[in-house]
Parts: structure tokens; C-alpha cells; sequence
């Protein structure tokens, strides 16, 4: 009888806290004193519950109309059925061999002309525009400027510094400049890619077997077209996630993707020798989904963590007020003291967050100094101690340190379950953030430890 009685009063004192912290955050500004909310000090004074939190920077962020109707996930329905069926990739009759895609607008393309120096720019011949995304044949060297070594033979043309290059349009050899061209050095296959691109404006008008500058292999567009799926294995070397820190990209398909770089690769092998090649929308669900996480892992450090700590602080201080007229109920008192006193070591715990000054690529903006777990805990009641032993450890079902009352009776819980797990293992601030969490979570304010008799 006096376990239930003890766990009433405590359900009863845990009511009025929360319903007394409901009222003071449904009050007015203009009905507070002193600022628009805050926590009771050591020295009686209101200390303001905003003080050293983040504060979210809205100029950038729209207002906009919420939309009421049901979500759908059934857009593409009318065209499960429609045939798939991958098309050639045009080449513009140039199959083979090197060439430049025109970038530009203002392309021309000069017949027969031949040029030696930069005083022969002037009686270059008329020129003949050339259409933005045409692929041109690129022969031999390219044409520079002898009297300009300082910047490499290149000459000053158009209000550019480029050389020019030997080609043919239209049947007739001559020149252009190579300041209008694009992907001068890239493969005859990347360079198809980029003149459809161009003048599809980035949308592809038809099936085709590429995928960024990938194209795939025969048997995996020969599959797709028959059963619209395809699976390649991944050998286990390939998972190595060179160049990313793990806690910041512990993200295998997004880090594969990463090394498939269609330029400049760094060793023999380069991006060709990476296996996966996704043609789904896995991989824009999947990037959304990433984007959902890292977003919220931000709020839940920068926001929700010290916030979580303040409110637990308003409790703390609002039970300590309560001590003088407590004498009916004191062990249910020391309990919910002692059940926000773990809450608030966990929180503790967490490392500090700081800028990191030595950040000046973006790569890390922020560290961590963790604390001394000796030195946090020294001023908080052994039993509190024990119990953030019993999290550390996490093994299993183990009787609470902290539920334990004076007729005998013991709470019990099951410890693994605060095992940080996901994204919260990626930073100790985010670790503590989940285990003061899984604390106020998982813990339950029973009347009784088991049902009566049958």
C-alpha cells in the first residue's frame, strides 16, 4: 500500500509541475515580469530561458499556404505500363574520335583561316555562327600565340584569353576559338552526353543508356528494358569511404556516388572501376531523406538539447521551492528530484559544442570537448550515479537505482535500449540528447508494480 500511495503522490506532483509549466508558457509577454520567460536562479533572479540558445536566421525562409489535401504517392500511376525502351545517344555523325561540344552562344566558326600571331587576328575571315551544343571535331594541336609565353601562347580575343582550335563545320576546315568550347580533353561518350544535355536544357527527351556520364553496361540496359529493375553486386573494396569523414558520411550509397567523378581521376583506375550504378528515384528519395536527417540532427543539437536542458531546470527549481511544505510526502519528492536529477546529468554530459576557428573550407564548422564524467557527476546523489552507470553500460533489464523505495519495492528497466543508435552516434552531444530522451520516454509513473489478484 505504501508503494502505491508513494507512486501516486509522485504522479500527482509530476501533473502539477507540467501543468504549472503549461501556464507560465501560455502567459502574455506583457502579463510577465522581467523577461518574457525564465528560470528561477540560485539568487532569486529570472533568468531568461533564450540565454546562450541558437537563434534561427528566417530571411532567407517564405511564407507559404499550407495544402490541406490527402498526399498522394501514386503520380506516375498512368504510366506503369508504358513501354521502356533505351535510344541511341546522337553523335551528331561524329562517333569517334576527339571533340568539344560548343558552350556557348556566340560561337563562330572561322573557314580556312590560319593564324599565327596576334596581329593576324584582325584578318581572320567572316565567320559562321556555330548553334550552342554542337559537337566539333578537334584535329591536331591546338593553335597558340608564340609571342605570349607569359600566359601560355594563349591570345586575347573576344574579351577572353583562350587559343584557338582547328575543326571542321558544314564540310569546310577552319578555325574556332576555344573559349566557346566545352570539354575539350573529355571522351567522345562524355561529350555526347553534354551536347544533349545542352540543348535539352537538362532534361533528357528520350530513354537514354546513361546516367550522369555513366553509360551502362549492355546487360543492365538490356535488363531494365525487360524487367525494369536491375542489381549489380558491389565488391567489399569499394566501400572504403576515402575522402569523408565517417561521422559526417557514414552514407555508402551517397559516398559511392561521390567517387564516381567523369573528370580529372586521381589514379589508373579511376571512377570507372566503381560497380553501382542506380537508375531509380532511390536515389532522390534517398537524398531527401538525408537531407530530412541532417536537418533534423541540427535542431536536435543546436535547439532541442538546450532547451530540454532549461525546461528540466525549470523543474528542478520549481521542486526545490516545494521542500519546506513536503513533509506528507518526501519520498515521493526525492524521487521526482532524483528522476530529473538523471535527465539532467545525462544532459550534462554532453561535450561542449564549439566553433571551430581552425575551419576554413566549411568541413568542420564545429568541435567537441567532451568533460570529465567523474567530475560532472561528483555533486549529484549516489543513486544518480548508479543509474548513469547502468545507461553507460547497457545491458539488459536491471533493477532502477533510482526507483527503489523503502518497503522493498523496485522498478525495473531495461538498460540497451540506451545504446545510441542512427545519427546520434555520430557526436556525444547528439548521444546525450538520446539518452536524456530515452529517459523521459521509457520511464512510467505506475500506480502499481503489477495487477490485482485474479
Amino acid at each position: 500500500m505504501k508503494f502505491h500511495r508513494a507512486f501516486v503522490l509522485l504522479i500527482s506532483i509530476f501533473a502539477v509541475l507540467l501543468f504549472l509549466s503549461c501556464q507560465q508558457a501560455s502567459k502574455p509577454a506583457s502579463a510577465q515580469t522581467g523577461e518574457a520567460s525564465g528560470v528561477i536562479g540560485d539568487s532569486g533572479a529570472i533568468k531568461p530561458l533564450t540565454a546562450n540558445l541558437v537563434k534561427l536566421d528566417t530571411k532567407n525562409f517564405k511564407s507559404f499556404a499550407l495544402d490541406t489535401k490527402p498526399f498522394h504517392t501514386d503520380a506516375h500511376k498512368a504510366h506503369i505500363s508504358d513501354p521502356m525502351k533505351f535510344q541511341p545517344l546522337p553523335d551528331q555523325d561524329l562517333p569517334s574520335g576527339s571533340t568539344a561540344v560548343v558552350g556557348s552562344e556566340v560561337c563562330v566558326f572561322y573557314p580556312n583561316a590560319k593564324i599565327a600571331s596576334a596581329a593576324e587576328l584582325q584578318s581572320l575571315p567572316a565567320g559562321v555562327p556555330v548553334p550552342f551544343g554542337t559537337i566539333l571535331p578537334i584535329k591536331g594541336d591546338k593553335v597558340g600565340n608564340p609571342d605570349n609565353k607569359e600566359r601560355y601562347g594563349m591570345f586575347q580575343f573576344q574579351d577572353n584569353w583562350n587559343w584557338f582550335y582547328r575543326t571542321s563545320y558544314k564540310g569546310q576546315e577552319g578555325l574556332t576559338f576555344g573559349a566557346d568550347l566545352y570539354g575539350l580533353g573529355d571522351t567522345n561518350e562524355a561529350n555526347r552526353i553534354s551536347a544533349r544535355l545542352y540543348q535539352t536544357g537538362g532534361k533528357y527527351d528520350a530513354f537514354y543508356p546513361v546516367v550522369g556520364y555513366h553509360v551502362l553496361p549492355a546487360p543492365i540496359a538490356a535488363r531494365l528494358e525487360g524487367d525494369r529493375l536491375a542489381i549489380q553486386s558491389v565488391r567489399g573494396d569499394e566501400y572504403e569511404l576515402r575522402g569523408y569523414r565517417s561521422d559526417l558520411m557514414p552514407d555508402d550509397m551517397i559516398a559511392l556516388y561521390a567517387e564516381h567523378s567523369p573528370r580529372y581521376a586521381s589514379d589508373s583506375q579511376g571512377w570507372s572501376r566503381k560497380t553501382p550504378i542506380f537508375v531509380t528515384t532511390d536515389l532522390a528519395a534517398h537524398a531527401q531523406h538525408l537531407m530530412f536527417d541532417r536537418t533534423l540532427q541540427f535542431i536536435e543539437e543546436a535547439f532541442f538539447l538546450p532547451r530540454l536542458k532549461t525546461l528540466n531546470e525549470a523543474f528542478l527549481a520549481d521542486l526545490k521551492a516545494r521542500e519546506p511544505g513536503a513533509d506528507s510526502y518526501p519520498e515521493s519528492l526525492g524521487k521526482t528530484v532524483l528522476y530529473f536529477q538523471v535527465a539532467q546529468a545525462l544532459l550534462d554530459l554532453a561535450p561542449d559544442r564549439v566553433a571551430n576557428s581552425d575551419d576554413n573550407y566549411g568541413a568542420a564548422p564545429v568541435v567537441y570537448h567532451d568533460k570529465s564524467e567523474d567530475k560532472v557527476l561528483a555533486s549529484y546523489p549516489g543513486e544518480v550515479r548508479e543509474e548513469i552507470a547502468k545507461i553507460d553500460r547497457a545491458e539488459g533489464v536491471e533493477p532502477s537505482s533510482v526507483f527503489s523505495f523503502k518497503n522493498g519495492a523496485r522498478a525495473e528497466e531495461d538498460y540497451s535500449q540506451y545504446k545510441p543508435r542512427g545519427h546520434y552516434t555520430k557526436n556525444g552531444a547528439l548521444s546525450a540528447y538520446f539518452r536524456a530522451m530515452m529517459w523521459f520516454g521509457r520511464i512510467h509513473f505506475l500506480i502499481a508494480s503489477a495487477g490485482p489478484a485474479p
